[in-house]
Parts: structure tokens; C-alpha cells; sequence
């Protein structure tokens, strides 16, 4: 399985990191109470693939630039994906997910099973176990892990 997912360099995008709350009357540091945010916070792009008992090298990027199709290929795809499954025993089955047509062509290419999309039941991330990966990896790098 393979997945890509953004990290902010502050943990602002976790829930518990949103918002700032008080009570009426407390006193609060004008520091905390007036800072200001970016609309948009700096964030990190990771693309990994994991099997049940290893993982690839992960890519990681600045999310300012556009992670399109020819970048997903060029260094997701064909730079640590191929190698990945290459160098691990498979069953067939690898559960990978991009759809832009350069990327199917380069796992055809490289005879890389995929989900088709009409077969891919969107927002539903209890199906997939590289989302609570993803969860899990996102609560050990805001916890300090």
C-alpha cells in the first residue's frame, strides 16, 4: 500500500491544536489571545509505501510545490515504488490508488498492480490500513515521537 499525507510544521491541522479557548474573565497573555496565523501554514508532503513487514524510503517535499502527476511518478513511482516491490516478496495484491494517466502507464509499464478507481470506495479510511497509519504517524511526530 502506498499513501501520501501533509504535515504542518506547528500541529496546527490536529484538532486539539486549532483553537485556542478561555472563559470570560480569565486572564489570558495578549501574546496568546491576539496572535496571528497564516491563513495557510507551512506543511511537509510524505509519500510512503508499507507492507505487513517493512516499509519504503519516503519522500518528502515542501507543500508549496505542486505535487502533480509527473513528480508523483518520477519520485513516488518509479524512484522508490518500483524498487520497493521489487526487493519484497508480493501476493499481487498492493492496494495503490493514483489515478493521473502518466502514473497508470508507468505501473503498467512496470507491471505494478492497482485499484481502478471506479473500484476505490472513497472517504471511507477504516478500509484502508495506511490511512490509521497515517493517523498514528501524525500523533507520534506532534507528540514529540
Amino acid at each position: 500500500m502506498d499513501d501520501e499525507s501533509h504535515f504542518s510544521f506547528d500541529g496546527s491541522d490536529t484538532a486539539n491544536n486549532k483553537h485556542f479557548y478561555y472563559k470570560e474573565g480569565e486572564n489570558v497573555d495578549p501574546e496568546v489571545h491576539f496572535k496571528r496565523h497564516k491563513k495557510f501554514q507551512s506543511k511537509v508532503f510524505v509519500w510512503l509505501a508499507i507492507s505487513s513487514r517493512e516499509h519504503s524510503s519516503a519522500f518528502i517535499c515542501p507543500s508549496g510545490n505542486s505535487i502533480n502527476g509527473n513528480i508523483y511518478e518520477k519520485y513516488c513511482v518509479r524512484s522508490r515504488l518500483a524498487r520497493f516491490i521489487r526487493n519484497k516478496p508480493s501476493d499481487g495484491n498492493n492496494g495503490l490508488l493514483p489515478y493521473p494517466a502518466n502514473v497508470i502507464a508507468a505501473y503498467e509499464n512496470l507491471n505494478i498492480n492497482y485499484v481502478p478507481k471506479e473500484k476505490n470506495v472513497p472517504n471511507v479510511s477504516q478500509l484502508k490500513p495506511i490511512e490509521r497509519f497515517g493517523r498514528n504517524l501524525k500523533r507520534e511526530v506532534y507528540s514529540g515521537g
